[in-house]
């Protein structure tokens, strides 16, 4: 039995200490689920619905619930659009060279509710959320994607999410072309 007690907190510690590090490794599912989602989700969702639907862009694909659709937009710089789903979450893309600086470029601030690096499918990556109180009032939800070649990538964010599990899952598949 103290052994079980022991594991645990051991366990819990663990979760706990990689909520507020910044290592570059991919987010378990544990721990995006402590360290973003609201309180009140319950743990059903995280695995409530299967990513099986393939969102081909022009230049990268994602992996979403059945019901997503891909909309192009008109970009003047950059390839831009969104990806929608049925029960109310859209997730934004702009991907090109002038979607953002670099990853060096993206910084903490008095609006960061949560800044970490990973890397998704072999590319650097930060997820930050953030409120946006300054400009739309919401809370932005982004994952930025940077290959290193100044040309792969990406910058994919979701206005106040009705499910940050889902979408974290979501942003996790992405894969350049």
């Amino acid at each position: 039995m103290k052994r079980s007690i022991l594991i645990l907190l051991i366990f819990v510690a663990t979760l706990l200490a990689s909520c507020s590090s910044e290592e570059d490794y991919p987010l378990s599912t544990l721990d995006e689920w402590y360290c973003l989602s609201k309180p009140d989700q319950k743990g059903y969702l995280l695995h409530q619905h299967s990513l099986d639907n393939l969102i081909e862009a022009r230049t990268f694909t994602l992996n979403t619930p059945a019901g997503w659709t891909l909309r192009t937009d008109q970009g003047i710089d950059t390839y831009v659009g969104r990806i929608g789903g049925p029960e109310g979450d859209t997730i934004y893309f702009d991907q090109g060279f002038l979607s953002f600086k670099s990853l060096n470029d993206v910084e903490r601030d008095d609006q960061t509710r949560y800044f970490r690096r990973l890397i998704v499918d072999g590319v650097p990556a930060i997820i930050e959320k953030e409120d946006r109180t300054n400009d739309t009032g919401a809370v932005r939800l982004t994952i930025y994607l940077d290959a290193g070649d100044q040309q792969r990538m990406n910058r994919l964010y979701v206005f106040d999410p009705k499910n940050e599990a889902l979408i974290l899952r979501i942003f996790k598949t992405h894969r350049f072309l």
